[in-house]
């Protein structure tokens, strides 16, 4: 009986031995050499990709328009949202919200030319003819004007 013991004891040890290198030798294995150029390869390209993240700006037509209202009538872009109320095909029309939501806002009226937002008329009163005239916004946007040389307001 202790033969048996004995026989039973060193072939569970071994097993135990063997089954342990063979685990071990799984976890030092070294990927094949393609494998290990394109773990490197995707670092390198993951390197070379990243963008700070103050460079990345989300280029919408809102904020586009912003910018355009911001060189134009001199806003702070911190103040004020632009949001869109129609479009017309290359035209736009909307208003500005102030930020905080409060008092205040007005218009805007602008014009797509290649890849610029051009913003001809703005603010919270009349409509100049003079200044929409060059670009030929549509009459259901803008319906009428006012025709600074005469001192009326022109239907359009």
């Amino acid at each position: 009986m202790r033969y048996k013991t004995f026989l039973f004891c060193i072939l569970f040890t071994s097993i135990f031995v063997f089954s342990a290198c063979i685990f071990n030798s799984e976890l030092e294995s070294t990927p094949e050499p393609e494998v290990q150029e394109q773990v490197i390869s995707d670092e390198l390209e993951m390197q070379e990709v990243s963008i700070p993240d103050e460079a990345i700006v989300p280029l919408t037509d809102e904020s586009l328009i912003k910018k355009a209202l911001v060189e134009k009538d001199g806003l702070d872009p911190d103040g004020f949202e632009v949001i869109i109320n129609k479009r017309d095909g290359r035209y736009v029309s909307g208003g500005v919200q102030p930020i905080p939501m409060g008092p205040g806002g007005g218009y805007f009226f602008a014009v797509r030319q290649d890849d610029t937002w051009l913003v001809p008329a703005s603010g919270n009163g009349t409509i100049s003819c003079e200044a929409i005239e060059p670009y030929d916004f549509p009459v259901e946007m803008i319906p009428e004007c006012w025709d600074s040389a005469s001192q009326i307001t022109v239907k359009r």
